[in-house]
C-alpha cells in the first residue's frame, strides 16, 4: 500500500525549482513517485510507508529550500503558471463565487529576512479571497493567487505596501524584469551617522553613570562598571567637569536625530506589522531603540515626576544610535551582495540584440526584439548577433557558440541548422525561421536556471532565518513576564522596578549581534581572501567550501590554457620549400579571425624569428569559406587552408591518411593545398595547465572525487581527463547537460565544487554548492561564480577550500556568541540572579552587554585576517 506525505516548501520559483525537489525526494529510498508546485509552495511524496517525514525534509533542506509547518495529507498541487504575464490563465475554479482562480506576480522591494517574507505571506493570506500566496526573498518576487471576484491586484498591492515594503506588478519581459531590480546602492551616510553618533553618546555617557540616585544600586556588577568609569575620569577630566544636565540634553538632541531619520525605517514598517498582527525584526529594533530613547528622554526632561513615581531617572541614550545603526550595516553588506548578482544577470541578459530584423516579404524592417513571433523570418548581417532561436532557411555563417559550449572554435551553420539567440555570427549573413522568443528562448531559460538557483539559501543564514522568525515573539513575552513577576514579588518599589527589568529585557535581546554574525566573518574573510588572489563574493561560498567532497572543472579556458597552439606540422611537398610553403600558408591565414588561423599564423612567426629566415608572402583575393577555411593567392599560386573535410572541395586528398600516420592524440588538424595537392598539414591543441595534475592530486588526498566537463569532442575530453588524472568525464556537454550532471550528484548527497569560465558554465555555477570562475573567464561566468581566480594558478582553489573551512568554523562561533548571549543575557537582564547577588536589573548594563555581543562578534571575525593559504 502507498502513503502520500505533502510538505510546504518555500523558496521554489520556477518549474527548475519544482525539478530539483522532485530529484532530491526520489533519491530517497523507498520513495517511488514524487510531485512539487512553486505556484502551491508544497511538494508531494508518494512512498511505501517506511519513509519518516524528517528524511523528507532533509532532503529538500539539502536541495535549498526550506520545509514549514504540517501540510493537510491531499493537497493537489497546481499547475505552474508561466512567467509571460502578469496575470496567468486561470487554474482552478470556485464553485461558490462562480469565478475561476487568477496568479498575480509582484515585485517586491525592502525586504530583508525570513521574517519580512512570512509577515508578507500571511498578510495576503488573510485576505478574503486570496487562495496562497508565496514570497521568495532572493527573487525579491511574490506570487499571489486569487479569486476575482472576492478581490482584486490594487486590493494586494495596497496590504503589501502598507507593511512598509514596495510593491509594483511584476515586468512580463525577462529583461525588463531584471532591470526592475537594478535598485539603486543604498546610501552609507545614515549608517554611519549612526555608528558615529553612538560612540559620541559611549564617550559623552560616561559621566553620567554616577547619577544612579539613591537606592537603585546594582551590586557588584555596577562595582565593575564604576571601575571602568574612573580610568575615563582619570584620563578625561574636563569631560567630567561639564554640567551633567547639559550632557542629558545634546544627548537626547543627537539620539531624536537618529530616531528621526536613520531608525524612522525601523519604526514605519514595526507600526505596520503590528497592525496586521505580524512580528519581524523591525518589531524588535523599534522596541530597544524605541523605549531606550522614551526612558531617557523622561529622565532628562521630567525627571522629578519620575522619581515621585518611584522610577529610577536614568539615561540609556547609547542603545539608541547603536541598535539601528548595526542592524543597518549587515543590511547593507547584504545588499551589496544582491546587486553584484543582479550584475552577472545583467551582464548576461546584455547578449540579447535589442532590435531585430524582420523579413516582411522580402523587405527588412527592423522591430523591437520583443515583437518577434515563432515563424517569423529574421535577417542577420555578418558580425551581429542572432536575435533569437530560429532554425537556418538560407546563408551560411561560422557562429560564436562559446556562450553555450565553452569552446573558442566557431561552428559553421547552414540552411536546416538550428541557432540560439545570443550567440554571434561571425563571417556570413543568415536568413532564419524564428522558433523560440522571448520566456522561451535558450537565453531566458539560462537567466531562469541562475535565478532558481540563486534562490536557495546557506545553511547557516536559513538557521539564523528560523531563529529570528520565532525570536521576536518569543522576547516580548519573556519581557511581559517579567515585568508581572517583579509587580507581583518584587521590593517595592515595585512599578519602577518592573519597568526597569522589562526595558532591559529588550535591550539586551536587540539583534545586532545576530545581524552582524555572518556579514562581518564573510566580509573580513572576503578581504583576506583577495590578498591570497581570491574573489569571494557570497558568504555561502566560504561557509560550504570546506564542505566540498567533489570537484568538477569544465575543460577548455578552465583545465586547459583556451588558447590552442600548434604542436606539430608537416610539410609534405618537397617541390616548395618549407619556409617558403608557412609562409604562403600564413599569408592566407592572416584573412581569418578563426582562432586556429590565428594560432597558425603567431607560430609561423616564431618559427621565422628563431630561424632568422626572411620569406614574406602576400595574398590576394583572399575568400572566406565560414567555419571551414580560406582560398587566396599567393605568389601566382592558389593556395587554400582548412578543415580537412573542406579541402576535400579543393584539392586531391588522396594521400592524406599516410601523412596522418602518428598525429598527435586529440588535436584539431588544418590542412595547407597548393595549387590543388596537399602540401601541408597542421596539428594544433589547446593545452593542460602545468598545475592541474599536481591539483588533482592534492584534492584526491582531501578526499574529493574530481571529474571533467566539457562541450568539446570526445577525443580531446578524454584525453584531457587522463592528463590530470580525473575520477571520470563528460564529452559534448551542453548548458543543461551540464546542470543536470551536478544536480545528479548533488541528489547523491555529495557537495559539488564547480570551476568554469564561460557563459555556457553559468546555470551549473548557480546550481553548484560551490561555484568558482577562472580570472580570464566571459564577465558572465565570473559575475555568477561565488569565487573567481584573479591569477591563473588553479592550485588557488586549495587555498579556497582552506579558507573556507577557517571561516565556517568563525561562523559558528559569531552565531553562538549571538544565540549565548542572548540565552545568558535575557535572564539576567530579568533580575534571575537578584534573590541571592541583589543585583537589580539594569538598562544601563543591557545595553553594555548588547554593544559587547557585537564587538565579540566583530572581534572574533577579525581573527580570520591571521589566516595564511597553505604552502
Amino acid at each position: 500500500m502507498s502513503h502520500s506525505t505533502t510538505l510546504r516548501v518555500t523558496g521554489m520559483s520556477c518549474g527548475h525549482c519544482e525539478g530539483r525537489v522532485v530529484k532530491a525526494l526520489k533519491a530517497i529510498p523507498g520513495v517511488s513517485e514524487a510531485r512539487a508546485s512553486h505556484s502551491a509552495c508544497t511538494a508531494e511524496a508518494i512512498h511505501d510507508g517506511s519513509v519518516p517525514r524528517s528524511d523528507l525534509q532533509k532532503a529538500i533542506e539539502t536541495a535549498g529550500y526550506e520545509v514549514e509547518g504540517d501540510t493537510e495529507p491531499n493537497i493537489r498541487p497546481s499547475a505552474p503558471s508561466s512567467d509571460a504575464a502578469d496575470v496567468a490563465n486561470p487554474t482552478e475554479s470556485n464553485q461558490e463565487a462562480g469565478d475561476e482562480l487568477v496568479t498575480l506576480k509582484l515585485s517586491v522591494g525592502g525586504m530583508t529576512c525570513a521574517a519580512c517574507v512570512r509577515s508578507i505571506e500571511g498578510t495576503l493570506q488573510a485576505l478574503p479571497g486570496v487562495h496562497e500566496a508565496a514570497v521568495d526573498l532572493v527573487l525579491e518576487r511574490a506570487q499571489v493567487r486569487f479569486w476575482p471576484g472576492q478581490t482584486d491586484a490594487h486590493r494586494l498591492m495596497t496590504a503589501v505596501t502598507e507593511l512598509g515594503y514596495s510593491v509594483r506588478p511584476a515586468a512580463a519581459s525577462w529583461t525588463q524584469r531584471l532591470a526592475d531590480r537594478d535598485e539603486p546602492t543604498a546610501p552609507l551616510t545614515p549608517i554611519l551617522f549612526s555608528l558615529g553618533v553612538g560612540l559620541l553618546t559611549m564617550l559623552l555617557g560616561m559621566p553620567l553613570m554616577a547619577d544612579m540616585g539613591p537606592g537603585h544600586q546594582h551590586g557588584s556588577a555596577m562595582t565593575a562598571m564604576a571601575r571602568v568609569d574612573a580610568l575615563f575620569q582619570s584620563a578625561m577630566p574636563w569631560l567630567y567637569a561639564l554640567d551633567h544636565d547639559l550632557l542629558r540634553w545634546v544627548l537626547l538632541l543627537l539620539c531624536t536625530a537618529v530616531v528621526l531619520g536613520p531608525a524612522r525605517t525601523f519604526f514605519v514598517r514595526a507600526r505596520a506589522a503590528l497592525r496586521h498582527g505580524a512580528g519581524d525584526m523591525n518589531v524588535l529594533v523599534a522596541l530597544g531603540t524605541g523605549s531606550a530613547w522614551l526612558a531617557s528622554a523622561a529622565a532628562t526632561v521630567v525627571p522629578q515626576t519620575l522619581e515621585r513615581l518611584q522610577i529610577p531617572a536614568q539615561t540609556w541614550f547609547d542603545a539608541v544610535p547603536w541598535v539601528p545603526g548595526l542592524v543597518l550595516l549587515g543590511r547593507y553588506l547584504e545588499g551589496r551582495a544582491r546587486r553584484r548578482t543582479h550584475a552577472s544577470l545583467q551582464a548576461l541578459v546584455s547578449l540579447q540584440p535589442r532590435t531585430a530584423t524582420r523579413l516582411e516579404g522580402d523587405t527588412p524592417r527592423e522591430v523591437a526584439v520583443e515583437e518577434l513571433l515563432p515563424g517569423d523570418r529574421v535577417l542577420v548581417a555578418a558580425g551581429t548577433r542572432i536575435p533569437c532561436d530560429g532554425r537556418v532557411e538560407a546563408g551560411q555563417s561560422g557562429v560564436d557558440e562559446s556562450m553555450l559550449t565553452g569552446e573558442a572554435v566557431p561552428v559553421l551553420r547552414q540552411p536546416g541548422q538550428r541557432v540560439v539567440g545570443g550567440t554571434l555570427a561571425l563571417d556570413g549573413a543568415l536568413t532564419l525561421r524564428a522558433t523560440q522568443v522571448g520566456e522561451d528562448s535558450t537565453l531566458a531559460h539560462i537567466v531562469g536556471q541562475i535565478e532558481a538557483a540563486q534562490a536557495a539559501k546557506p545553511q547557516l543564514q536559513r538557521l539564523a532565518d528560523r531563529w529570528a522568525a520565532r525570536f521576536v515573539p518569543i522576547v516580548l513575552a519573556i519581557a511581559l513576564l517579567t515585568a508581572l513577576v517583579w509587580l507581583l514579588v518584587g521590593p517595592e518599589p515595585a512599578l519602577g522596578r518592573a519597568l526597569v527589568a522589562a526595558l532591559s529585557v529588550i535591550i539586551v535581546a536587540c539583534p545586532c549581534a545576530m545581524g552582524l554574525a555572518v556579514p562581518t566573518a564573510v566580509m573580513v574573510a572576503i578581504g583576506r581572501a583577495a590578498r591570497a588572489g581570491l574573489l569571494v563574493r557570497s558568504g555561502a561560498a566560504l561557509e560550504g567550501g570546506q564542505k566540498v567532497d567533489t570537484v568538477v572543472f569544465d575543460k577548455t579556458g578552465t583545465i586547459t590554457t583556451g588558447h590552442p597552439s600548434v604542436v606539430a606540422a608537416r610539410w609534405v611537398d618537397t617541390s616548395i620549400p618549407e619556409s617558403t610553403g608557412w609562409a604562403m600558408t600564413a599569408a592566407v591565414e592572416r584573412a581569418s579571425s578563426h582562432p586556429l588561423a590565428q594560432a597558425i599564423v603567431a607560430w609561423q612567426q616564431l618559427q621565422t624569428s628563431s630561424g632568422g629566415s626572411t620569406v614574406e608572402a602576400v595574398a590576394r583575393g583572399a575568400q572566406v569559406a565560414a567555419g571551414q577555411g580560406v582560398r587566396a593567392h599567393v605568389a601566382g599560386a592558389s593556395v587554400a587552408v582548412g578543415a580537412v573535410e573542406w579541402l576535400a572541395t579543393q584539392g586531391d586528398l588522396a594521400s592524406l591518411a599516410e601523412q596522418r600516420r602518428g598525429e598527435p592524440v586529440a588535436t584539431s588538424l588544418v590542412g595547407v593545398v597548393v595549387d590543388k595537392k596537399l602540401c601541408g598539414l597542421v596539428w594544433l591543441r589547446d593545452e593542460v595547465r602545468p598545475e592541474a595534475a599536481e591539483l588533482v592530486r592534492e584534492l584526491h588526498k582531501l578526499g574529493a572525487q574530481v571529474h571533467l566537463l566539457s562541450g568539446d569532442r570526445q577525443e580531446a575530453v578524454q584525453a584531457a581527463a587522463a592528463a590530470i588524472g580525473a575520477d571520470g568525464w563528460t564529452a559534448a556537454a551542453s548548458p543543461a547537460d551540464k546542470t543536470r550532471l551536478v544536480e545528479q550528484l548533488r541528489g547523491r548527497g555529495q557537495r559539488v565544487a564547480l570551476v568554469g569560465d564561460g557563459i555556457n558554465d553559468a546555470p551549473a555555477l548557480a546550481a553548484a554548492d560551490l561555484s568558482i570562475a577562472m580570472g580570464g573567464g566571459t564577465e558572465v561566468a565570473v559575475g555568477q561564480a561565488d569565487v573567481t581566480l584573479l591569477g591563473s594558478d588553479l592550485r588557488a582553489i586549495l587555498a579556497l577550500l582552506d579558507l573556507g573551512k577557517h571561516t565556517r568554523r568563525i561562523l559558528l562561533q559569531n552565531l553562538g556568541w549571538a544565540f549565548g548571549y542572548n540565552l545568558l543575557g535575557i535572564p539576567l537582564a530579568a533580575g534571575v540572579l537578584y534573590p541571592w547577588t541583589g543585583d537589580m536589573p539594569s538598562p544601563v548594563l543591557a545595553s553594555a552587554a548588547m554593544a559587547l555581543s557585537s564587538v565579540s562578534v566583530v572581534s572574533n571575525s577579525l581573527r580570520l585576517q591571521r589566516w595564511r593559504p597553505p604552502t
